[in-house]
């Protein structure tokens, strides 16, 4: 995707994809085992995710220059995880948007994310949500949903 196509609404945006698992490869491309729908059903609860990986792409308009950024994994509102993430990805990323094309830096930049999570003890259902803290601005994405199933 190019940079002048992440914001033909205008805003922020952070869409993420939830899979058991993530590859790098060669040549930089991306191979993803076991992509979730929308989330799982688990045996019951506190549950054991062995392995969750997490593709999140934040899109941003190239008007509003950021200078913080943190990620964070929460289950509903609580907080399960605190990611801080160095400023500069930041700036590089809008800075070569910018060098790229006049059209491309009217629209907006992107950074993509690869979260992988080993071992992670979920206490109860709910919505797994990766959340990016950008300054003072909450941008929340998509969920992921954990339910337990009734044994039979």
């Amino acid at each position: 995707m190019s940079n002048s196509e992440l914001l033909p609404w205008g805003a922020p945006y952070l869409h993420c994809l939830y899979a058991e698992d993530i590859r790098h490869e060669q040549g930089g491309q991306r191979t993803i085992v076991g992509a979730y729908p929308s989330g799982v059903k688990v045996a019951g609860f506190p549950a054991h995710l062995v392995k969750l990986a997490i593709l999140a792409d934040l899109a941003l308009p190239m008007e509003q220059e950021y200078k913080t950024l943190a990620l964070e994994l929460r289950l509903d509102d609580e907080l399960l995880q605190h990611v801080p993430v160095n400023s500069n990805l930041l700036t590089d990323a809008r800075n070569h948007a910018q060098e790229r094309t006049a059209s491309a830096a009217q629209r907006g930049y992107g950074v993509q994310f690869v979260l992988l999570l080993n071992n992670l003890t979920v206490a109860r259902s709910g919505l797994l949500r990766l959340v990016a803290l950008l300054d003072e601005t909450e941008l929340r994405g998509n969920g992921f949903e954990l339910e337990g199933v009734e044994a039979t």
